[in-house]
């Protein structure tokens, strides 16, 4: 007797979580299959019509190198920023526990990163690294680092790697 009630609840709990387990797969499942479909055709957002071009947009794409220049950044950009915020997250937690004083400040200030919203974060950065007037440009120039403060964000080669090291301060608490 026992059994039979506990497969009906089992049955009952199932049926109450179904309408939500159906929406929540049909808004995942409708934009992936949809992306599949139109992936395959030449559907254009302005034109409501579509042909069917099967893998003509994957060759094209394949065999662009703007693409596979764009595709070997963003690994790279995985990579870098993974690597750093697992590096950055472990020592700052191996670095906490051996703390006896002021834990709880320190914790306070490496969770930062997740206090503010993301576009708070943003323009932050954008204020200290900015050429012009910006902290931390006009700083390396005072103390004699650079003649000229360095445009973190206009400069090829330094472009990349700041906004690795922001990726990493933002994400390492995480960690």
């Amino acid at each position: 007797m026992k059994h039979k009630e506990r497969y009906r609840a089992k049955i009952a709990g199932f049926c109450f979580i179904l309408p939500a387990l159906l929406v929540v797969g049909l808004l995942l499942l409708y934009p992936v299959l949809s992306s599949i479909f139109y992936s395959f055709t030449s559907k254009h957002l302005i034109k409501p019509s579509y042909d069917f071009v099967f893998f003509d947009n994957y060759i094209k794409v394949l065999t662009d190198p703007d693409f596979m220049k764009a595709f070997f950044t963003s690994v790279k950009w995985t990579i870098c920023s993974l690597v750093g915020q697992v590096l950055v997250g472990f020592t700052a937690a191996l670095a906490l526990e051996r703390i006896r004083r002021g834990k709880g400040l320190y914790r306070t200030v490496l969770i930062i990163p997740w206090a503010f919203p993301s576009i708070v974060i943003a323009l932050s950065w954008k204020w200290i690294l900015n050429g012009v007037s910006g902290f931390l440009p006009n700083f390396l120039v005072q103390i004699g680092l650079c003649e000229t403060p360095p445009q973190f964000f206009s400069s090829g080669g330094l472009v990349f790697p700041t906004l690795v090291f922001i990726n990493i301060w933002l994400g390492a608490p995480l960690i």
